[in-house]
């Protein structure tokens, strides 16, 4: 289901660990999203039924969480540990206000970047 909807996989280092997320880099316009999904969950499949909708309408990143998907393994894996590695993703590979879509752990996350990055943050859901 995701094939088709022509994103691409990239890593992205962190400092602690690789992150791995994908892009589909739609150009219609409007704020970029950062999906952020729950635990257990890849990028593939924590969004799988919205990612269509969603890359056909907005810039989308879709990153693993540490120890998910193709993401490496680290030490911790608390929220405070996620929210950091998807801020140093925020601030030093996207450089753009984005609004946070999450569910799950992903919603906490989303609720700590929105606080520790609020210039880079336009929205969340």
């Amino acid at each position: 289901m995701t094939d088709d909807l022509q994103f691409q996989e990239q890593a992205f280092d962190a400092g602690e660990v690789t992150i791995n997320y994908a892009e589909n880099a739609n150009e219609n316009g409007g704020t970029s999203l950062l999906l952020l999904y729950g635990v257990t969950f890849s990028w593939r499949s924590g969004f799988d039924r919205l990612l269509p909708a969603l890359a056909q309408s907005r810039h989308t990143y879709a990153p693993d969480l540490r120890g998910h998907g193709g993401s490496g393994h680290a030490s911790s894996y608390r929220t405070i540990d996620y929210a950091k590695d998807f801020e140093s993703l925020l601030l030093n590979r996207i450089n753009e206000p984005v609004i946070l879509v999450g569910f799950d752990i992903g919603a906490l996350v989303a609720l700590q970047l929105a606080a520790s990055v609020p210039d880079l943050v336009q929205g969340s859901s």
